[in-house]
């Protein structure tokens, strides 16, 4: 009975088959309902003849107006194809193969579902299923992509799949794998091809940013070792770098270079070039008006001095010439004891700024700067450490905090200044008591300190009044 049925299925498949692929018009048999979506999936047959159209017509259909104003959520039927992306293979890669071939507002909507489905997975499962396959499969899409002639008019297809990509990195931090270095080759080549727009060269670059940090996160030097061996992609990060054209894309290049800096020290890996860096626009940088722009000038100053000053990525190149002689405290230095007060005073006033991505990056650099030159020159190290306006500095950044708990680059902040340590103490009310104890004596800052993060009284006391 069950064989007798499933042959009468396979007939009337082979003839709804028939019918549909002799339709001129796709109009005259889809039927905008979920059953039927549900339906172009049944099979690889049905989904090869009808399943993409079928699918490109509901996005078109039920996908957002590209002339009214844009959300960052899919409409609530575009939501009906979620699940069955998410459980059915063959949607799965049909959907993905339309970033890849699709029109730009089809792709559009796409991308939108791609990302919802990969958040809601990344709040319950660490590592789903549906992340290596999608990984898999997009590694194939790019390639074929590459290999097609079909990308020459199609740069809304290629950012689509470059920001998909950047989304299963950020969702999805995982161990690196062979795709990931098939993907960072076809992506480091997307870059070297002229004439690429801007969209997309910042979009690979920032697919190979978080790779990069992916592979660091694991101990991977195999990321920055490809990236580093390839002498084509070097010589484009060089002439990016010494061009200082476009913001976006410069500060997307100076950070990928401080994170090479940082894992080739960290992993000895050989360099196939150094790139230049031009020491006087790039010191001005950390004192851009511009956001971003800032925020990569001080994360490439903190790499510079987390690594001594001695990766093989960078060269520092001085575009003007020195007008004083070299002095005895700049002996030993990478920089100048005046270009090194200079970077100080920048970064000092990075800090104090009411941005909280740009004030943790710099507290981090101004910890790597004071460690680099007591370090190797303590002369130098111990001048920075003992300046009055240390205790400023401090006492301005915990009071922007007012009631709220200090975040962790604050108390990294407390660290350097103070050289205090965390202690945490179990009685909260002995530790009220204590702090009220010293009157007048305590600042309110230092009882703010001690309140929330339970340091040490005395060494932070001491540390304020002898800074008086």
């Amino acid at each position: 009975m069950k064989s007798c049925l499933s042959q009468h299925m396979n007939k009337g498949i082979q003839l709804l088959c028939s019918a549909i692929e002799k339709c001129v018009q796709t109009d005259v048999w889809i039927v905008w309902h979920p059953a039927v979506l549900k339906f172009s999936f049944v099979n690889q047959q049905i989904s090869r003849i009808c399943g993409t159209l079928m699918i490109e017509h509901w996005l078109i259909k039920y996908g957002q107006s590209t002339e009214g104003p844009t959300t960052t959520s899919p409409t609530p039927e575009l939501e009906e194809l979620i699940p069955l992306i998410k459980t059915n293979p063959l949607c799965f890669q049909a959907v993905l193969e339309l970033l890849a071939t699709g029109k730009e507002r089809c792709v559009q909507q796409v991308v939108l579902l791609l990302k919802q489905i990969l958040e809601e997975e990344g709040k319950h499962i660490e590592d789903p299923d549906i992340f290596c396959s999608l990984k898999k499969t997009l590694a194939d899409v790019l390639k074929r992509f590459f290999m097609s002639d079909c990308q020459k008019n199609s740069d809304h297809n290629l950012l689509a799949l470059l920001n998909t990509l950047c989304l299963v990195q950020q969702h999805y931090a995982g161990d690196v794998d062979s795709m990931d270095l098939k993907l960072t080759y076809h992506v480091s080549n997307t870059l070297l091809k002229d004439g690429q727009p801007s969209l997309v060269v910042q979009a690979a670059l920032n697919f190979l940013s978080c790779t990069l940090a992916t592979a660091d996160s694991c101990h991977d030097s195999r990321i920055a070792s490809l990236i580093l061996s390839n002498s084509q992609l070097m010589d484009y990060i060089d002439i990016q770098l010494w061009k200082m054209k476009a913001k976006r894309i410069f500060a997307s290049i100076l950070n990928l270079t401080s994170m090479l800096m940082v894992q080739q020290y960290r992993y000895n890996i050989q360099v196939s070039k150094p790139v230049r860096i031009n020491l006087e626009q790039t010191l001005g940088l950390v004192k851009s008006d511009d956001a971003v722009t800032q925020i990569s000038g001080v994360q490439f100053w903190s790499s510079l001095f987390e690594t001594n000053c001695k990766s093989g990525v960078v060269k520092l190149i001085r575009t003007r010439k020195r007008t004083e002689l070299l002095q005895d405290e700049d002996v030993g230095l990478a920089v100048t004891s005046t270009e090194l007060r200079t970077l100080v005073i920048y970064i000092q006033q990075a800090i104090v700024k009411d941005v909280h991505v740009l004030q943790e990056i710099a507290v981090h650099c101004y910890a790597c700067i004071l460690n680099h030159h007591v370090q190797y020159t303590e002369q130098m190290g111990n001048h920075l450490l003992h300046q009055p306006w240390n205790r400023m500095l401090l006492s301005t950044v915990l009071d922007s905090y007012e009631d709220h708990p200090y975040p962790a680059h604050v108390l990294e902040l407390c660290d350097i200044i103070t050289g205090c340590r965390e202690v945490k103490l179990k009685n909260h009310e002995q530790v009220q008591a204590k702090i009220d104890s010293y009157g007048d004596v305590t600042d309110s800052t230092t009882k703010q300190l001690v309140r929330y993060r339970f340091l040490n009284v005395e060494d932070v006391l001491l540390c304020l009044q002898g800074s008086s």
